[in-house]
């Protein structure tokens, strides 16, 4: 056996080995490669707007539990998430009952397509939604995207705090009379 500055030559067949015996080698990990998804990014630019602006600007502004999402991927345009809210209240509009809102971007077992300022919201989330209607379509989107979502968290002392653009770590109660609830 020779040595070449120090490391035997079998020492560093042996390290090479278990590559070169791919399947039958006792070192395979039992573990399946990954599967990648198909990725697709949208770019969406929108406009920063106040709270106050949101306000005006807004068919209805309501409080509302997440209590469902589906994601779409149509064979013509881009994909979306179809988000379910139940209403506790509207503080603007008309909104009762269960809506569903669509969210650009969704995900499934296979593909993946993300969106700039895209509001993240999951079953359970307790928010505040500014929401427009798209006259031409007739479905209900979030007005400014991510900017338009209000979330409602508790802190360690159980005091509920909203959370999002030009709130300031307000209460719900302030950010109702703020938005002029009724």
């Amino acid at each position: 056996m020779k040595h070449r500055k120090g490391v035997p030559v079998l020492a560093l067949g042996l390290i090479l080995a278990p590559p070169v015996l791919g399947f039958f080698s006792p070192f395979r990990s039992p573990i399946a490669p990954k599967q990648h998804k198909l990725t697709c990014h949208v770019y969406v630019s929108i406009p920063s707007l106040s709270l106050d602006q949101y306000i005006a600007a807004s068919t209805d502004i309501v409080r509302a539990t997440v209590v469902g999402r589906r994601a779409v991927f149509p064979d013509d345009g881009i994909a979306y998430t179809e988000v379910d809210l139940t209403v506790n209240w509207a503080l603007k509009g008309t909104a009762q009952g269960l809506l569903t809102i669509h969210i650009p971007g969704a995900e499934d077992d296979t593909r993946i397509t993300t969106a700039d300022h895209c509001p993240c919201l999951t079953i359970g989330d307790d928010v505040f939604v500014a929401l427009a209607l798209d006259g031409e379509s007739g479905i209900l989107g979030v007005m400014g995207l991510d900017q338009g979502v209000f979330h409602v968290v508790t802190d360690s002392d159980r005091q509920e705090h909203v959370v999002g653009v030009d709130t300031n770590n307000s209460t719900p109660t302030d950010f109702i009379a703020r938005l002029g609830g009724q």
